[in-house]
């Protein structure tokens, strides 16, 4: 709106701060990793083996059958 003459590609989707902002919660510098997953999921199996851990069109799985 500020100049109506800028063509729509050259228009910023968010200001300079926004973008810093968006960056910051976009980060993937994490210390777990895909095996922690799977720790997590066998620990989550031995405390509740009989809860739901996928459902899908054909069913349900529990933890027990997930990890067993």
């Amino acid at each position: 709106a500020a100049d109506p003459a800028c063509p729509v590609g050259e228009l910023a989707p968010v200001s300079e701060k926004e973008s810093e902002i968006l960056a910051g919660w976009n980060r993937t510098d994490r210390a777990d990793r895909l095996d922690s997953l799977v720790a997590r999921v066998r620990e989550h199996a031995s405390t509740r083996p009989d809860a739901v851990a996928l459902t899908d069109a054909h069913g349900s799985l529990t933890y027990r059958e997930l990890v067993g």
